[in-house]
């Protein structure tokens, strides 16, 4: 079979931060307590750059870069640059990092770090302003009233009140804490009372230490994206592009899509990057997603913002040379969890690997121990929606044949 052409990612890793940055994105459960992600979504996630790294030096599980996935990458033109230090426990992690800090090299990190890092200095960004940043009870101070959703913050013990906030509306309860969220977690759609109630009992289990809860109209939203940006000492804010977001159900994201046909408009663009100015001359570097939406009667709103990489941070990177190596114009991205081995889904993923319309972005080899299991993502590829609905179906055929596992 006629070798790929080699992808291109729109910017890396290795551009974004100042050379001899270390990107060290292992972190502990407690800093995770507000994701719920356990040990071994702790040890995927640390894979994510692979394919954008660049040449840079990455600290990741081993299991994100066995030999069998370094194949698989190759097979689909991606070279995987940089260094990789690979570690296998958490405590191989912490001490590969410290060695780093302890050599002079700063750390560029993805998520709240453990203090035993944040105590040896040389990060990226600065702990407690990543931790300020990703709050969302701080929004407001980021972004103007005009570009939010008509929204209450209540302070901690007055929660109880989010029943008589907008109270025949449907609304989201955004439980606000320093640090780390995402996929969702701390998110609840409440349509009635009824739920308003459910959401309490949900707030009274989440981990102690939350700032505020945020109730928030729930928008006639037309479209929703994820705005991703570049910030860096070197070359100020960077628009990098965005992905449209693809819901289950409300709050629930299941996906994304990039189609130019479907693109924010440059007001809701602009706003993004004034919002990323200032956290750049607060002193954020890094990338970060903001979750923004158009609605129906023309507003411009902003509803998260992430300050890191995203779940689609790797498909903007990758999706303009992904598309024109294969003449294609949409991206959707796709994933599949598997209870045991790599092996039978890469053997009949590597020729839609091989032609292009498979990018593979993110991979994870299972253990043993209980609870584990393998990992796929990656973005198929395809001239029309049509298309990449039939891959999709193709796909998905050939991954359940071959594992036997839906």
């Amino acid at each position: 079979m006629k070798q790929i052409p080699p992808l291109a990612p729109a910017l890396t890793y290795a551009e974004l931060f100042p050379a001899g940055t270390v990107l060290a994105p292992r972190t502990s459960p407690e800093q995770m307590r507000w994701t719920g992600l356990n040990e071994f979504r702790i040890d995927y996630a640390t894979g994510a750059a692979l394919p954008t790294l660049g040449e840079m030096t990455l600290i990741c599980h081993r299991n994100v870069l066995t030999p069998a996935i370094r194949a698989f990458y190759r097979s689909a033109g991606i070279r995987l640059g940089g260094t990789h230090r690979l570690y296998s426990t958490h405590a191989e992690a912490m001490q590969l990092a410290r060695q780093c800090q302890m050599r002079g090299s700063t750390l560029a990190y993805v998520y709240s770090l453990p203090e035993e890092l944040v105590s040896g200095g040389r990060l990226a960004t600065p702990a407690a302003l990543y931790d300020w940043l990703n709050d969302k009870a701080n929004i407001d101070r980021l972004c103007d009233a005009a570009h939010l959703p008509e929204h209450v913050l209540l302070e901690p013990g007055a929660c109880a009140a989010l029943t008589e906030v907008m109270p025949q509306r449907p609304v989201f309860v955004k439980a606000c804490h320093p640090g780390v969220s995402g996929g969702g977690a701390d998110v609840r759609f409440c349509p009635d009372q009824a739920s308003r109630q459910s959401a309490l009992d949900w707030l009274a289990g989440r981990p102690a230490g939350w700032s505020a809860v945020r109730v928030e109209e729930a928008a006639d939203v037309r479209e929703s994206w994820c705005l991703n940006l570049a910030m860096s000492e070197r070359d100020g804010v960077r628009y990098l592009g965005a992905a449209a977001q693809l819901f289950s159900s409300p709050a629930t994201q299941s996906g994304s899509r990039i189609d130019p046909h479907n693109q924010p408009a440059a007001e809701t663009i602009a706003i993004a990057s004034e919002i990323a100015r200032k956290a750049a001359r607060l002193g954020f570097v890094g990338v970060a997603g903001f979750d923004m939406a158009e609605t129906r009667d023309g507003k411009t709103l902003v509803f998260d913002l992430n300050f890191r990489p995203v779940a689609c941070t790797a498909q903007v990177l990758l999706h303009a040379s992904a598309a024109r190596r294969i003449d294609a114009k949409i991206s959707q991205s796709w994933s599949r969890q598997l209870p045991g081995p790599l092996a039978p889904a890469l053997a009949v993923l590597e020729p839609f690997a091989g032609n292009g319309s498979f990018v593979p972005v993110h991979l994870y080899e299972s253990t043993l121990a209980t609870g584990d299991v393998s990992r796929i993502n990656g973005l198929l590829m395809a001239r029309t929606q049509d298309g990449i609905d039939a891959l999709q179906a193709a796909v998905d055929a050939a991954v359940d044949g071959a594992t036997g596992s839906p």
